[in-house]
């Protein structure tokens, strides 16, 4: 359930304080008894360990801290994920690859999922050849399949612990790139569990979970999450989808912003 307190708390918090702004363990308890109305000591503690939690709160000692608003949300490979990007990248060192787990959800959901999915997003050109190249690798240790049948088939892979979908990847993807690997930018995550029905197990009330819980707590480039969304034809759809969410309004687009 999402405490809709908690997130205007945040609001409060980001109006009164200036990034870097040394606050107090005092400051921030008033600014809880004004949204939540009655005092509790368990309740503020939770509050806090949030806070903390969320990098809005960098401890400087015992009841002073830094006040942050917002941090980059980025993130590398698992060793499993840098394994798969060699396999593919040495056999097509001149292709864009993506390659992520969905593991990296779990920190803004309310529920964590069982089966996390690898997800590799290959040129369409090679699409047809990664599969047997990563059966013929990794085989053993995952259950390879792609987008259409994952989609259409997803009962078939309840079972399996480790999953792996190889999908298409959109032209202009928001990439963050290095050397030894490439991940999507979280701009391109969020179009994509919104649009993607491989995603069965972030939709409903974890969806917007992680939808509030990174647009409150991370900085998100909107101009590049609707130029993406636009490229994958639901613009609209994910501006409506947005304006909906219980975020502060600054992150909210009216109608004349969607034509």
């Amino acid at each position: 359930m999402v405490d809709k307190n908690y997130d205007k708390l945040i609001s409060n918090l980001k109006f009164k304080f200036t990034e870097n702004d040394i606050v107090t363990k005092e400051n921030i308890s008033k600014e809880y008894l004004n949204v939540y109305s009655i005092y509790n000591s368990k309740s503020f503690n939770n509050v806090l360990s949030r806070l903390k939690r969320n990098n809005l709160l960098i401890r400087l000692s015992k009841d002073n801290y830094i006040f942050k608003k917002t941090k980059d949300l980025d993130f590398k490979l698992d060793l499993e994920c840098e394994k798969i990007y060699k396999i593919i990248k040495d056999e097509y060192p001149l292709i864009d690859i993506s390659v992520w787990n969905t593991q990296i959800l779990n920190r803004f959901m309310i529920h964590q999922v069982y089966n996390n999915m690898v997800i590799v997003e290959v040129d369409k050109l090679i699409l047809e050849s990664v599969i047997p190249l990563l059966k013929e690798n990794i085989g053993r240790e995952y259950a390879i399949t792609v987008q259409d049948i994952l989609e259409k088939k997803q009962a078939m892979y309840l079972n399996s612990e480790k999953i792996l979908s190889v999908k298409v990847l959109i032209k202009k993807s928001p990439l963050n790139k290095a050397k030894t690997f490439s991940v999507p930018k979280m701009e391109k995550i969020l179009v994509d569990l919104f649009i993607d029905k491989m995603y069965i197990a972030y939709q409903g009330q974890e969806l917007i979970t992680i939808y509030e819980e990174v647009i409150s707590n991370y900085n998100i480039d909107f101009v590049k999450l609707y130029a993406y969304a636009k490229r994958r034809n639901k613009n609209h759809e994910i501006r409506r989808y947005i304006n909906k969410l219980n975020i502060n309004d600054l992150y909210k687009l009216g109608d004349k912003n969607d034509r």
